[in-house]
């Protein structure tokens, strides 16, 4: 479920545990197309400059998303940020011939329907997926993943940090569901470079964690 989700953001398949993929920034798939049959709901904690990309892509490829950030302020550049990028694709598709600027409009509305925008972390309590995007400091996301267990009622939903740098196996074990952890960084910036890495704990990390 979780490679099926980059590949939807990435419009490519993976076939490797870290692997690089390519997707097409020409239009989105339609509401209804955007599940894979597990995901449906996803949580993106950070919509700075990593996390925005990320949320845009998730949004155009169909999936229902939760941007949260702890400032409102924050919040409300971090939206700026996604109108802002998705208005210049949609108005590049339609300079380019691939929208018309009716179809180009409607798009973008159906895309931007599927962002809910929020302050409180509990929003993201029943989501399929949640992906941290925040500072890039260990102490910050182990104790942001010690809060979000408590908050996450969902049994079977996945943690993913966008990290590139930071080890995936600390976060994991702070988390308490460590079964249910991974790496998944985009590459930046997310909607140009088109290109993901996902990491997985190996059974040895994770019998040593459990």
């Amino acid at each position: 479920m979780l490679r099926t989700f980059a590949q939807r953001c990435v419009r490519r398949s993976a076939t490797q545990l870290v692997s690089t993929c390519k997707y097409s920034s020409t239009h989105a798939v339609s509401a209804d197309a955007g599940n894979d049959g597990g995901f449906k709901n996803v949580g993106i904690i950070g919509l700075g400059l990593m996390g925005h990309g990320v949320a845009q892509v998730a949004a155009m490829a169909g999936y229902r998303v939760i941007g949260i950030e702890t400032q409102k302020s924050a919040l409300d550049a971090g939206m700026k940020r996604i109108e802002t990028s998705l208005g210049k694709m949609m108005a590049n598709n339609v300079k380019k011939g691939i929208y018309d600027q009716k179809k180009a409009d409607d798009e973008y509305k159906q895309i931007m329907s599927r962002i809910t925008a929020s302050t409180d972390i509990n929003n993201v309590k029943n989501c399929d997926l949640i992906i941290e995007a925040i500072v890039e400091n260990i102490d910050v996301k182990l104790g942001f993943y010690k809060n979000l267990a408590k908050v996450v009622t969902n049994k079977d939903c996945v943690f993913a940090s966008n990290t590139s740098s930071l080890q995936i196996t600390a976060m994991a074990n702070a988390s308490l569901r460590p079964e249910l952890f991974v790496g998944l960084h985009f590459f930046n910036p997310v909607q140009v470079r088109k290109a993901f890495m996902l990491f997985f704990i190996t059974a040895l990390q994770l019998n040593m964690l459990l």
